[in-house]
This record gives structure tokens, C-alpha cells and sequence, in this order.
């Protein structure tokens, strides 16, 4: 009977607030008299739907779920632990907010993913910075980001304010070149660029477009448009494979004298040549295969992908774990113990990429480099003792979110190392 109670009372107040809501916009509650409103309604027990309601009624803005203003920059939907996105919704646009508030350290909270990219996450330091910011503004510090905590960090740093982003007026036009994107940021959107952020992302090779320009295309933007990383367009004696599949392939340099012949459509398949016609090395792109069991079980784990190497004895493998954010190196006897370690991920290509080499090779005949936690590049010796690290060093990936590469000074300086390396051959 008292529960009841209750509810008829939470009821029936919640009633009178909306009642006058009209009444309390007309007069300007004040945040400490609506956040006093709040936790009286907390304290009789009403639910969390009750309270975005009433909240959004007496501060004026609009109750989770719907859009309060199309502004990019500004917080339209209720954000709580756990909340993560990638190329959308308002989690970024939230740390942001709150690094501009000196409450959250840049460049915010995320929970990795495939690449260098990640997932703007709402965790355990997002969560702290907003109780930290409601507690400031004497908004219950419950963590939660409802319509208060919204409308207070719409007010400092949403559209219109100076402390906010402000969105510049580009006119769309068929996109030639980076210049063209040079006034966009992060946190942009179609709506508010006229449709240039999807031509940024098709310029970039990312598909399907989203619209948004999220972590994806701003580091697909800095990999391909700022001066610092690009690829250098030219270096004497040296020339560039390049694939022409964006989603799979990659580039490398080579002496200008040397010949590659193969294939590039899908996986690349390709045999390189010295300039005696010697073939020197090969490079295959494949796809990742599962990765073994337990010895004693004989038995395969679909659920984990990796590049294995099969022997009589004992199976190789190199495999991204995606509950610890690192590579794996295991070894899966027929018989015995498995074996698995953190990879050794200390050696790069230019263009970010891990290097990776089998245990025992010495002069590293077979090195791997993957493109993705599913996509691989294998390259091997064929023989004439040419050391394949040199061309391996220069591999870079065509997707530019896959990883950022270093300075083209450091580019070039490789390719050169390169066409010393091979000089002669």
C-alpha cells in the first residue's frame, strides 16, 4: 500500500511540474531550483523516464531520444556509462566538451580497435569528468548525462558559443585534392558542410560513408593530406608499386631497374625481380585462418584468426587478441603444451606497420606484416641472399586508417636506405 502510495504522490507531482512548465520557462528557474526539483523527484522513487521528462520540460530542452537543435556540436541525446561510437552519435562530441572544460584529458577516452582508430568510450574517466562537471554546476552528480548536464554543456560550448566549435561555410564542389577538406574538423557532419564530409570520405577510400567525420576520417584525413606523413612523390632510382584496391592493398618501393609482375585484384599474389631477372622474393596478401585449440583437444578456435604457419610438429601463429588490444605469438604443438606470448611489435614499417618475424630466422627469410587483425602480408626470400627486410621496410597500407606512418623526411631516408641496401643488384 505505501508503494502505491508513493506512486500516485510521484505521479501526481510529476503532473504538476508539467503542468506549469510553461510557467517555469516564463520565469526562469534558476539550476540550483530544477536540480532541487529533480532530486525531490528521485527521493519519492520516480523513474529515470519521469525525470529526463520533467527536466527537459523546465530547462527548456528536448527529452532523450529526440533532437533538440541540429547543430553538430551540440549534446541531443542522453549519454551514460558504458555508451561508445565510432563514426557517429555524441560520445566524442561529450569528451570534447568536457576536455574544453579542463575536466578530461585530450584526446578523450576510447576502447581500441582494429588499427590505430577506436571507439569513443564513456568509461571510467568520461565518468568521472561528468560527475566532476555537475558537481560544479550543481546538477546531480549522478554521472548520468541527462538533459541538465546537456543543456549546461550546450550553453558553454554548443553552436553559437565562442568556447564551442563553430562550423564553416563550404560550399560543395567535386573534390580534387586535400586542400578542399582543409577546413574540416572533427565532429562535422553532411548537415553542416553541405554534403563535403562524405566527399571527403569517398576522396579517402572509406566506404560505406557515414556522414560524420569521426576518429576513422580524421585519421584517415591526417595519413593522406598533411605534409608531415605523406609519401614522398618521387626518390632518384626508386619506383612505387602501387595496388589498386583500397580496402586490401598496399605499396612499397623498389630499384627502379627491378621488375614486379603479378597480381593485384583482390589479395595481391606478386614475384619480385632483381635486375639480373633473379627472382628475388615474393609477397602474398591473405586472409587470416583460425587459430589452433589446445594441443590435447587437436581442435581449432573459430572465434580467433590469425597467419599460421603449419609444420610437421609444431603450428605457428600470429594472431591479434582482441581482449588484451596486443598481437599474440603461439606455438601449438601435436604434442606437448601450447605456448603464447605478447608479439614482438617493436620493429615498423615507414607506414606504421608491425614487422613481424618467426622465431629462429635469423636472417629473416619470411617476415610478416599485417594489414588488419584478418589481412596479412607474407613475404619471403626466393633466394640470391637478398635480404628482404630493406623492401619491407617501405611497405605502406593504401587505407589511411589502417595506421599513421612516419614524417616523409623518415620516408625518404628509408627508400634511399633501400636503394643502397640493393645497390648493385
Amino acid at each position: 500500500m505505501r508503494s502505491l502510495t508513493k506512486a500516485f504522490v510521484t505521479a501526481g507531482l510529476a503532473l504538476l511540474l508539467l503542468t506549469a512548465a510553461d510557467a517555469a520557462q516564463a520565469s526562469s528557474l534558476t539550476q540550483a531550483q530544477i536540480s532541487a526539483i529533480v532530486s525531490l523527484l528521485q527521493a519519492f522513487g520516480a523513474d529515470q523516464t519521469t525525470i529526463a521528462t520533467v527536466e527537459a520540460d523546465l530547462s527548456g530542452t528536448a527529452s532523450a531520444g529526440s533532437v533538440a537543435n541540429s547543430c553538430a556540436f551540440n549534446l541531443n541525446q542522453d549519454l551514460q556509462y558504458g555508451d561508445q561510437d565510432y563514426e557517429g552519435n555524441t560520445v566524442g562530441i561529450l569528451q570534447s566538451d568536457l576536455i574544453k572544460a579542463g575536466l578530461l584529458s585530450a584526446p578523450g577516452e576510447q576502447v581500441r580497435g582494429q588499427g590505430n582508430g577506436g571507439y569513443d568510450l564513456f568509461g571510467n574517466a568520461t565518468l568521472v569528468a561528468v560527475k566532476a562537471f555537475q558537481a560544479k554546476y550543481g546538477i546531480p552528480a549522478s554521472g548520468y548525462g541527462g538533459s541538465l548536464t546537456r543543456a549546461q554543456l550546450n550553453q558553454l560550448y554548443g553552436c553559437g558559443n565562442s568556447n564551442g566549435n563553430s562550423s564553416s561555410s563550404i560550399s560543395a564542389s567535386t573534390p580534387s585534392s586535400c586542400s578542399q577538406f582543409a577546413n574540416l574538423q572533427r565532429g562535422d557532419t553532411d548537415s553542416t558542410t553541405s554534403g563535403l564530409v562524405s566527399q571527403l570520405q569517398q576522396f579517402l577510400g572509406i566506404t560505406p560513408t557515414t556522414g560524420y567525420y569521426g576518429v576513422l576520417t580524421s585519421i584517415g584525413y591526417t595519413n593522406k593530406c598533411l605534409a608531415n606523413n605523406a609519401q614522398p612523390a618521387s626518390v632518384s632510382g626508386m619506383s612505387e608499386w602501387m595496388g589498386g584496391d583500397p580496402e586490401h592493398d598496399f605499396t612499397f618501393w623498389y630499384p627502379s631497374s627491378w621488375k614486379v609482375e603479378g597480381t593485384a585484384n583482390g589479395y595481391s599474389s606478386l614475384d619480385v625481380f632483381d635486375s639480373n631477372g633473379n627472382k628475388v622474393m615474393t609477397l602474398l596478401e591473405t586472409g587470416a585462418n583460425s587459430v589452433p585449440g589446445s594441443a590435447s583437444q587437436n581442435a581449432w578456435n573459430p572465434s580467433i584468426e590469425g597467419y599460421m604457419i603449419a609444420g610437421l610438429a609444431n603450428t605457428q601463429e600470429y594472431y591479434f587478441d582482441s581482449n588484451t588490444g596486443q598481437w599474440m605469438y603461439g606455438e601449438f604443438p601435436q604434442m606437448g603444451s601450447v605456448i603464447t606470448t605478447p608479439a614482438d611489435v617493436s620493429v615498423n614499417t615507414m607506414g606504421g606497420l608491425h614487422i613481424l618475424s618467426w622465431p629462429n630466422d635469423t636472417r629473416h627469410t619470411s617476415l610478416l606484416v599485417p594489414l588488419s587483425a584478418t589481412l596479412f602480408v607474407d613475404i619471403e626470400a626466393t633466394g640470391n641472399n637478398v635480404a628482404i627486410t630493406p623492401l619491407v621496410d617501405t611497405i605502406v597500407a593504401t587505407d589511411p586508417t589502417i595506421a599513421i606512418p612516419v614524417p616523409t623526411t623518415q620516408q625518404t631516408t628509408t627508400i634511399q636506405a633501400e636503394a643502397s641496401a640493393y645497390s648493385g643488384q
